[in-house]
């Protein structure tokens, strides 16, 4: 199991939140101080006890609408607002003698790519500014022997915290996997029960710098075939007839794929009694929906498989 260090700063500058240091603590990290001085040398001796695989550092940029992906940290501390210690700095070197440059060694383009499939706004910054964010960060790229990426969140005015949450676990998985699960019928296969399939132009994207695994559970049911619906946890087709054991035969062979080809991370067709994510049809053949997860969904997520929902 891959270790990963994710930091956050606390609330600064009068505010009362901040969004980095929420989606730290989910994620199970740590909270810094937004100073200079003391949050790289607490990270520093965080990763020389834990030892960690990653360490993904997140701050909060006001006024930005996307997750930014930081790919350089300067080596200049300069800013507007002093930091929690009081301390104002214009234009001062890290460390002097060292470079005025370092970039970070993830692949941010590829785990870009990896939000936009899933609906995230993003993008990739070369500027993460020159405050405190840009300090650990520097601090971090030149000390530590380990991967690390700075990612900056915007404010909760522009993204919800769950989205922001679901961002950061996919930049984690996106990092350690190159194999990705996509439901047939997203990757315009027609293996729908209508026999049509999607063209995702975003999901056929990842095919560039990832391995990308295409499997319907439902596929040898027929195509086409009768619609079918999850009510009261049983699988019926619009015939009436229950159809739960194939299904959940299905849905552990498609666990079984996805195990065997190290899946981390599964993109998967929202309201279908397989690989609905989020919502599924309420089992009265009428158009309603309602939150669920399908047979296929639920056994991948109870293996610790992250499923994104698509066409929601």
């Amino acid at each position: 199991m891959n270790k990963i260090l994710v930091t956050g700063f606390e609330p600064f500058d009068g505010s009362l939140v901040n969004p980095s240091m929420d989606v730290a603590l989910l994620m199970g990290g740590i909270a810094l101080p937004v100073s200079y001085e003391r949050s790289a040398a607490l990270v520093l001796g965080y990763v020389q006890k834990q030892k960690p695989d990653l360490v993904i550092h997140l701050g909060l940029a006001r006024g930005r609408k996307a997750i930014s992906l930081e790919t350089k940290a300067f080596n200049m501390r300069r800013s507007a607002i002093p930091d929690s210690d009081g301390v104002l700095l214009d234009g001062q070197a890290i460390v002097d003698g060292k470079p005025a440059i370092l970039e970070t060694k993830v692949e941010a383009s590829r785990l870009s790519l990896l939000l936009d499939a899933a609906g995230i706004a993003s993008c990739i910054s070369s500027d993460p500014g020159r405050y405190v964010c840009n300090s650990l960060y520097y601090s971090s790229l030149l000390s530590l022997d380990c991967p690390c990426l700075f990612v900056h969140l915007p404010g909760y005015d522009c993204m919800d915290r769950q989205t922001m949450l679901q961002a950061v676990r996919l930049i984690c998985l996106g990092f350690f996997s190159r194999t990705i699960m996509i439901s047939s019928c997203l990757l315009n296969e027609s293996c729908r029960y209508d026999g049509k399939g999607f063209d995702i132009p975003a999901l056929r994207a990842l095919s560039k710098d990832f391995r990308i695994i295409s499997h319907c559970p439902e596929r040898s049911l027929g195509c086409p075939r009768p619609c079918c619906e999850i009510k009261e946890g049983r699988v019926i087709d619009s015939n009436g007839k229950d159809m739960t054991k194939a299904f959940e035969e299905a849905s552990q062979a498609m666990v079984q794929k996805a195990r065997g080809n190290e899946v981390r991370i599964a993109f998967l067709k929202d309201k279908s009694p397989s690989c609905g994510t989020r919502r599924i049809y309420d089992g009265t053949f009428t158009g309603k929906l309602i939150s669920g997860s399908g047979t296929a969904a639920s056994a991948l997520e109870n293996n610790g498989i992250e499923c994104i929902a698509c066409l929601s």
